[in-house]
């Protein structure tokens, strides 16, 4: 959070990044699951259709720096106990809900993958929602930025999710016993059909 209140529409920075590939490639990999095989051509449409919502809407400006790949893997902690992050070689503008939507989809996946952790995994995905939500409401004044990151943190949960299964290899921990299971989450995320 405190990365997205510091660099939200700064203006000294952010134009660095204005023509970032990276983001820009990973939120149209959302779009381009239209090439997804495991997917109806309707439901690919209305992905393809939210994505350029979210993405039009952005442009009356919500971004900040993301980490552009945030996940639990990424997060230890230090030796004065403090949180810190690794792995920021991609980091881009873009918009914060993606972070959060990418981090909660990883927590989501474990939760089906690992069903013995399914209560626990609940509490640490709500306890890392309302830290961040507690700490921006705290130190940004702008309703609308943390309006907008709430509204499409279901969307980036179910893209990230789907992500993970249908547009990169399906990683090691992943069964191909869960998928189905995982891009029928990831669905009803993305239309709000599921709330975390």
């Amino acid at each position: 959070a405190s990365q997205h209140i510091s660099t939200f529409n700064r203006e000294n920075f952010l134009p660095y990044f204005e023509e970032d590939e990276i983001f820009n490639r990973r939120f149209y990999d959302f779009r381009t699951l239209v090439s997804c095989e495991n997917l109806s051509k309707e439901l690919q449409e209305a992905i393809k259709k939210k994505a350029d919502e979210i993405y039009k809407k952005n442009e009356t400006n919500y971004s900040c720096l993301i980490v552009n790949d945030l996940s639990p893997k990424q997060i230890f902690i230090r030796p004065d106990n403090k949180i810190g992050l690794c792995d920021f070689e991609i980091m881009a503008k873009g918009v914060a809900s993606y972070d959060v939507g990418f981090f909660i989809a990883n927590i989501n996946i474990m939760r089906v993958v690992r069903p013995e952790y399914k209560e626990e995994l609940k509490e640490v995905m709500h306890h890392f929602l309302d830290i961040y939500f507690t700490h921006l409401e705290q130190n940004i004044d702008n309703p609308t930025f943390i309006n907008f990151t709430k509204k499409h943190i279901n969307f980036f949960i179910g893209t990230s999710m789907l992500n993970r299964i249908d547009a990169v290899p399906l990683e090691p921990h992943i069964p191909e016993s869960k998928v189905e299971e995982i891009r029928n989450i990831g669905v009803e995320f993305i239309f709000n059909q599921r709330n975390f």
